[in-house]
C-alpha cells in the first residue's frame, strides 16, 4: 500500500506550530509520505531564522508579496502540490484561503495551535473546504464543537509528539535556574517577569533567568530588566540547545494571556523541569495538576509567582519531588511515537474517506483581487499607493 501524501505548510517564523510539524516528520512510520512548504512573504523573509526541521523529503520554499493579487498568490503557492489526492495539512490562513479560493480538491486537515479566536475564527470561515478539524488540546475540540456542532464527527483531539527530555542536570552549590521560552510579547505576559525576578531579589531569593526566544537577544526588550543581577538573553536557539538548558533548570514560568497546548512547557516537563503558569483555560489545564506537578497562577498575580519560586528553593525535597512527577506527567501525554501514530491515523483515515464536494468560495481580498485582474496591474497599483502614502 502507497503512502499518504501529506503537505504541510509554515510561514518560517518557526515556535511551538513548527515543533509540533517537525516531530511528525522525525517519528513519522512511513504510512504518510510527509512534506514540508515554507510561504514566506518577501518583505520579511530576510528576517526570519533559518527553520530548523528535519524531514525525508527536502522542503520546498514559496515566495509572495502583499501587494500581489490574492488570486495569484494562490494559483502560486498550489503548483507546489501536483498530486490532487495528496492531503493539505493547514496551520494556518494562507493554505485555508488558497484551498478555498480555488476549490481544490485536495482533502484539508486544519490544525487548531492555539485557544484564540483566531484559529476558530479560521476554522467557521473556511468550515466548507477543511475536511477534518485537529485541536492539539482537550479544551479546543471542546470549543470547537460548541461552534460548529454539525461537524462533531470530523473533529479530534491529537497532542503533539515530543521527545523524552534531557536527563537532568545536577550542578553543586549552584543557583536555581528559571527559563522563560516564548516570543517576549505582552500576549505571553512577558512584561511580568522583571517583577517576579525583582520580588524575588528583594527577598534574597537567589536564581539566574534564562529567556530564550525569537527576539529575546534584542536590546529594545530588556526594558524593566536593568535592576536584576542574573539574567541572560538567548535569542532564537535550535531545540537541541534549549533542551540541554532545561536540563540543568529548575522552573519554566509562563505568565501567557491564552495558550493552546504550550509545547515549550511540555518540552521543559519532560526534563524534569517544574512550571509556574498563569491559571487560563486550554492545554495547560490538561498538562499540571495544582501543586503536585506544578503551580497554576490565578489573576496572573507576581507575587505569587514569587511565592512559588520561594517555597521550592527553599524546600529541596518537595522540588524534587515536584519535578519527578513532571517527568511522569509530561512522558505519559506525549509519547513521540504513539502521538505521531495517532495522527497519521487520522490522515489514512481522511484519505479513504469520500471526497466531499468543494466550491470555490472568495474569503479574503479587495477590489484589486479579483480572478480576471492581471498581477501585475493589481501589484502596481498597491505599490503605487504605498510609494504616494510614503511621500506624504
Amino acid at each position: 500500500m502507497s503512502p499518504v501524501k501529506v503537505y504541510h505548510f509554515n510561514n518560517g517564523t518557526g515556535g511551538g506550530v513548527l515543533s509540533y510539524i517537525r516531530n511528525l516528520f522525525i517519528y513519522g512510520s512511513g504510512a504518510v509520505e510527509n512534506h514540508m512548504v515554507y510561504l514566506l512573504n518577501k518583505k520579511d523573509a530576510e528576517e526570519l531564522t533559518s527553520p530548523e526541521l528535519i524531514a525525508s523529503n527536502q522542503p520546498m520554499k514559496c515566495y509572495y508579496s502583499a501587494s500581489w493579487n490574492f488570486y495569484h498568490t494562490c494559483k502560486k503557492v498550489s503548483e507546489v502540490i501536483p498530486d490532487r489526492e495528496a492531503i493539505i495539512v493547514a496551520h494556518d490562513w494562507l493554505e485555508l484561503g488558497m484551498a478555498s479560493h480555488l476549490g481544490l480538491e485536495n482533502k484539508v486537515a486544519f490544525v487548531l495551535h492555539g485557544d484564540y479566536d483566531y484559529y476558530y475564527n479560521l476554522a467557521i470561515k473556511h468550515e466548507q473546504t477543511i475536511d477534518l478539524f485537529i485541536a492539539v488540546s482537550g479544551a479546543i475540540k471542546q470549543k470547537l464543537l460548541e461552534k460548529i456542532p454539525h461537524r462533531e464527527t470530523d473533529i479530534t483531539y491529537c497532542r503533539a509528539a515530543l521527545p523524552d527530555g534531557v536527563t537532568k542536570v545536577k550542578e553543586p552549590n549552584s543557583v536555581d535556574k528559571v527559563v522563560f521560552i516564548g516570543r517576549c510579547t505582552p500576549e505571553k505576559g512577558f512584561p511580568l517577569l522583571p517583577e517576579i525576578a525583582l520580588e524575588l531579589q528583594k527577598r534574597g531569593v537567589q536564581v539566574s533567568w534564562h529567556i530564550v526566544g525569537e527576539g529575546s537577544d534584542k536590546l529594545s526588550i530588556r526594558s524593566g530588566w536593568e535592576p536584576i543581577n542574573e539574567v541572560t538573553f538567548y535569542g532564537w536557539r535550535p531545540n537541541a540547545e534549549v533542551l540541554q538548558l532545561l536540563a540543568g533548570a529548575s522552573f519554566v514560568v509562563l505568565p501567557s494571556l491564552a495558550e493552546g497546548m504550550p509545547l515549550g512547557i511540555a518540552e521543559a516537563m519532560k526534563c524534569g523541569v517544574i512550571p509556574i503558569v498563569n491559571d487560563i483555560s486550554g492545554g495547560l489545564s490538561e498538562l499540571i495538576e495544582q501543586g503536585v506537578n506544578g503551580y497554576k497562577i490565578a489573576n496572573n498575580n507576581p507575587m505569587e509567582y514569587a511565592n512559588r519560586i520561594q517555597e521550592l528553593v527553599g524546600n529541596p525535597t518537595e522540588k524534587e519531588k515536584m519535578s519527578e512527577n513532571a517527568i511522569d506527567r509530561a512522558r505519559r501525554l506525549f509519547d513521540a511515537k504513539t502521538n505521531t501514530a495517532q495522527f497519521e491515523n487520522e490522515l489514512i483515515r481522511l484519505a479513504d474517506n469520500t471526497k466531499r464536494l468543494k466550491k470555490k468560495a472568495r474569503v479574503y481580498g479587495s477590489r484589486l483581487d479579483q480572478s480576471w485582474l492581471p498581477n501585475y496591474l493589481t501589484a502596481g497599483i498597491r505599490n503605487s499607493v504605498k510609494f504616494l502614502k510614503g511621500g506624504l
